[in-house]
């Protein structure tokens, strides 16, 4: 038995206070947990109170959000409810090198390589728009402080979105850039997605593309997916993502190309409660060993897991 197979297990308080002329303070705070034993989740090698969110800020419908603090940058926010990590859980979400571990996951963020399972960055400076005169365009802007003493570049990370909302059409592509703060080198993510809902059927693409600068070496990503909704509180989805590394075997992120293929099948027993049951598939090319993340890798060059699992939301 596992915590959070599906999304993370995780507590966290938000709120809002209102300041006169629609000018309001909101804030948020939230840690991860496991619910299989109560722990708490790892937020890296510095102990945090509020290992995922920790932000603070003030908001007016009619000019956006500006907010502070540990935040997730725009490729989570802005890309994820095209990908089909995020819809269909870990098993898609890409497993990289050390090298991806240590450039990610060093501050608690998520390792998945596009950065779409949810990296954190701290000592942000965030804004978020809203539509423009009802257009259903908007934007967003990131700049965190690397935290180097007597530098505002050194260890800093940039990140940017613009989106479009128009029932049926939702479209998506987002920027993020990190600056290594012992090499100097940056890995950069860049994503455009995109979804269209027809009558029952909800269909997503996106496009992803990783990049380390100090050997050019880079991970481009095709993930398609979509979800059906049968009559009540059922709903079928389906995923396959396919990861191409550049460079052969001497790719520094990823090592052969990857397919991932699987399927869920979605119960909600309320508006806040909903039961599920996925099967994922991968299959390693050019020599190499599948791999989910977060799990050894296979003996072999293929994968297979399942998940049964309640979630709630509240």
């Amino acid at each position: 038995m596992n915590s959070g197979n599906h999304i993370g297990a995780g507590f966290g308080l938000m709120g809002s206070e209102d300041l006169g002329g629609g000018l309001k303070t909101v804030f948020k705070v939230e840690n991860g947990f496991g619910a299989n034993d109560g722990t708490f989740a790892s937020s890296g090698s510095t102990p945090r109170m509020f290992g995922r969110q920790a932000w603070i800020g003030l908001s007016k419908d009619n000019m956006g959000t500006l907010s502070f603090g540990r935040q997730y940058d725009f490729m989570l926010t802005g890309l994820c409810k095209y990908a089909s990590g995020c819809l269909l859980g870990a098993p898609f979400d890409r497993a990289g090198t050390s090298i991806i571990s240590g450039l990610l996951g060093g501050n608690g963020s998520n390792p998945d390589i596009d950065r779409l399972g949810g990296a954190r960055v701290d000592n942000s400076i965030r804004y978020v728009s809203p539509s423009f005169g009802g257009s259903g365009l908007s934007f967003g802007a990131m700049y965190g402080l690397g935290g180097a003493p007597g530098s505002l570049t050194q260890g800093s990370t940039s990140s940017f979105y613009l989106g479009y909302a128009a029932n049926p059409i939702d479209l998506g592509i987002a920027y993020t850039s990190r600056q290594d703060p012992t090499s100097h080198a940056r890995y950069s993510n860049v994503a455009l997605g995109g979804s269209y809902e027809v009558g029952k059927f909800t269909l997503n693409a996106l496009l992803t593309q990783a990049r380390w600068s100090a050997t050019g070496d880079t991970v481009s990503g095709i993930d398609f997916n979509f979800r059906y909704q049968f009559n009540g509180a059922a709903s079928l989805l389906v995923g396959y993502t396919f990861s191409s590394p550049n460079h052969g075997l001497s790719n520094q992120l990823m090592l052969g190309k990857r397919h991932t293929f699987g399927t869920e099948v979605d119960y909600f027993l309320s508006k806040r409660t909903d039961l599920y049951a996925s099967v994922a598939y991968q299959k390693a090319t050019e020599g190499q060993k599948a791999q989910f993340l977060f799990m050894a890798p296979s003996r072999a060059n293929w994968a297979a897991m399942t998940q049964v699992g309640i979630r709630h939301r509240f």
